[in-house]
């Protein structure tokens, strides 16, 4: 996959995977390196695509909760 054909649509189905996975009832008996894992890959995943509607033409966004864990599919 390359930047010309990712899309955020593809980043948030990927995060909302990610947050049902989180909300599962069993999830706090997962090993702790997969939880941290699963964590880890969902906060990524939003500054991937706070970078990508950066590059793809959107605004500026800066560097802050708001910004980039705003996972805002309205505007993209």
């Amino acid at each position: 996959m390359t930047l010309d054909k990712l899309s955020t649509t593809d980043l948030y189905d990927l995060m909302d995977e990610l947050d049902r996975i989180i909300k599962n009832v069993g999830f706090n008996s997962k090993p702790y390196s997969y939880r941290t894992g699963v964590r880890r890959m969902r906060i990524y995943l939003d500054h991937v695509a706070s970078g990508l509607r950066m590059i793809k033409g959107g605004d500026y966004e800066p560097h802050n909760i708001y910004s980039i864990h705003r996972h805002n599919r309205g505007n993209d």
